[in-house]
């Protein structure tokens, strides 16, 4: 990824809490999520989920997803994306990022 993508990227991410992520069923039907959103320090899109919840389910089937970001009143434009999912195990990455999305996106804290 170029210096300027990465910039184009963070100005849909920056204002944005929420986006919507398509994964399939077992049967190959494809489900949406409204997901709440942050960025890794890699760049990669963090999105919280219960695990027993269909998109987790569908991922662990399928890992490929799709998501969409953006465009509302504060802007027009919007992020596409796809690419694979996968579900963090590691007690100390999911802390880690959950300390930093969690912080991002305030209504998790009622969790």
């Amino acid at each position: 990824m170029t210096p300027e993508q990465k910039q184009k990227i963070e100005q849909v991410l920056s204002p944005n809490l929420f986006g919507v992520i398509a994964t399939n069923s077992q049967e190959g039907t494809p489900e949406s999520s409204l997901v709440g959103i942050s960025e890794s320090k890699d760049g990669g899109i963090v999105f919280r989920s219960l695990a027993n919840s269909r998109k987790n389910q569908n991922i662990k089937t399928n890992p490929k997803v799709s998501m969409i970001i953006g465009f509302g009143e504060k802007s027009l434009v919007s992020l596409q994306l796809e690419g694979r999912a996968r579900l963090v195990v590691d007690e100390s990455e999911k802390n880690l990022l959950e300390d930093g999305h969690c912080a991002r996106i305030k209504v998790y804290e009622k969790f």
